[in-house]
């Protein structure tokens, strides 16, 4: 598989959480001005981006088969943590408080927050493995954007489908990630 498709396949891993709180919020009626689906997707690259620099920092000092066997270990932990992980819909849920029909900038930047912790697991391991940089964080962006909203707008569309927790699969595709990186 080349490099891009690998970074296409994490980065669609790492905005499953993000589809899935933008369709709660839609199948619930809550509107997700843009502001705010921009402090969510900017969270989740910022976090995204530093582990990646850490990871990379890190590479030269360790043994040239350690950072592709914690790349590996880092992918397939955090599919297994994903698949067990509470549902982002419960998540998503609990962050919008102030405002019922509408998530403020600050409920996005605590629910970004806490939808982007996999992203420093991922940056890391990709790091690690000496991923690029640009398109990693290119595609982080214009996905994560895209996730929130087009999550939101499927979720005004389909409600029927509000117990659908998509995360779950972002889980699978994080651990054959990892397994393809062994081959």
């Amino acid at each position: 598989m080349s490099d891009f498709s690998s970074l296409l396949f994490l980065s669609i891993a790492l905005c499953a959480d993000a589809f899935t709180a933008g369709f709660v919020y839609g199948a619930g009626n809550v509107k997700i001005p843009l502001v705010s689906a921009l402090i969510m997707t900017a969270l989740s690259s910022g976090i995204l981006s530093v582990s990646l620099i850490s990871g990379s920092l890190l590479k030269p000092f360790l043994p040239m088969e350690i950072p592709s066997f914690l790349s590996v270990c880092l992918l397939i932990l955090l599919g297994f943590s994903k698949l067990t992980a509470k549902p982002t819909k419960d998540t998503a849920s609990h962050a919008n408080q102030k405002e019922p029909e509408v998530l403020s900038s600050s409920e996005a930047f605590f629910l970004g927050i806490t939808l982007s912790l996999d992203n420093a697991a991922a940056g890391l391991g990709a790091g690690l493995s000496g991923s690029s940089f640009p398109i990693l964080i290119t595609l982080s962006l214009a996905l994560g954007l895209s996730s929130v909203l087009g999550g939101c707008f499927l979720g005004k569309k389909a409600s029927f489908w509000s117990g659908v927790d998509f995360s779950k699969y972002s889980g699978i595709i994080l651990i054959i990630l990892g397994l393809m990186k062994l081959v």
